[in-house]
């Protein structure tokens, strides 16, 4: 019988029944569970489908894509679109708009009788990392390197106001002429150098880039503390990364990933996202911008 590409299943193939691929033909059919028939399977088994690919936890208020069936939290996929690309996190599909999801709450009901007590359940299992990340020492290393953060950055900043405190301790002459140069400053427009100055200035992050507590291929950046645009992607900031860092072998290239942590969560931040991004939704507003790297993979050159 001569091999042809059969157009239900696009693979080269013989065609015995026109409509119908091989596999259809001679797949074996499922046996019928009788009504008082039962299948025990361990939860450990399918907690694969119970859980989400981007928070990594179980599934809450499920949504589901419709372009591709792929389930997800429903804060979660809605910052995945509203932040990164317009795209499924699993299979990378195309997703035009919030419009392609729908609620499944079908499978809530069915997360529901599996896990009665969720709320619960979570709060042993992160109590249970909570014990084997401090067993590891992997909190404390994260700890002191934002504490030492913020002594850097408290030392910066008083830095900056001593000037200050001693140009307010002069004579009330010099408190008079200064307050009629601004008077007469204000009358006159400020100079278009200044102006693109000041405008440069309200652009510009500034953030703290660290190596990650478990990363062992490559050491700290001599310097940490940086200040660029607020429109800088990520991805140069790896570009960055690969020009400052040294390879184990000079025909190897290194590769790295850029981490922040929200919470009690560790976000990897897509290629695209600006600085400007980063601070609008995972940053307080009270602590430093801390972001961490880590190497993924070597590439021979």
């Amino acid at each position: 019988m001569a091999m042809v590409v059969n157009e239900d299943s696009q693979w080269e193939e013989a065609v015995e029944i026109d409509g119908l691929t091989l596999y259809d033909i001679h797949r074996q059919p499922r046996k019928q569970i009788a009504n008082d028939e039962r299948i025990k399977r361990s939860v450990r088994s399918i907690n694969s489908e119970l859980t989400c690919p981007v928070c990594l936890g179980v599934l809450h208020s499920t949504m589901i894509v419709m372009e591709c069936l792929h389930r997800f939290c429903s804060e979660c996929i809605q910052k995945c679109l509203r932040v990164g690309r317009k795209e499924c996190p699993s299979c990378r599909i195309h997703v035009p708009s919030r419009r392609s999801l729908r609620y499944d709450t079908n499978f809530d009901a069915v997360i529901g009788k599996i896990y009665p007590n969720l709320d619960e359940y979570e709060e042993n299992e992160e109590k249970m990392i909570s014990d084997f990340n401090k067993a590891r020492n992997l909190n404390n290393a994260f700890t002191q390197s934002c504490r030492q953060g913020m002594q850097n950055q408290l030392q910066h900043r008083r830095k900056k106001a001593r000037p200050l405190e001693d140009a307010r301790s002069g004579s009330n002459a010099a408190a008079a002429q200064a307050k009629a140069k601004r008077r007469g400053a204000d009358a006159e427009p400020a100079p278009a150098s200044k102006r693109h100055h000041g405008e440069e200035s309200k652009n510009l992050v500034n953030f703290c880039l660290k190596k990650h507590p478990t990363e062992e291929h490559v050491e700290e950046l001599e310097r940490q503390y940086l200040r660029t645009a607020a429109d800088l992607k990520i991805v140069h900031m790896k570009k960055y990364l690969q020009l400052k860092m040294k390879t184990p072998t000079n025909n190897q290239t290194l590769h790295f990933e850029i981490v922040i942590v929200n919470g009690e969560k560790a976000i990897i931040l897509d290629d695209q996202l600006t600085l400007k991004d980063v601070c609008q939704h995972f940053w307080d507003g009270k602590s430093d911008v801390i972001l961490h790297f880590r190497t993924v993979r070597f590439v021979s050159r």
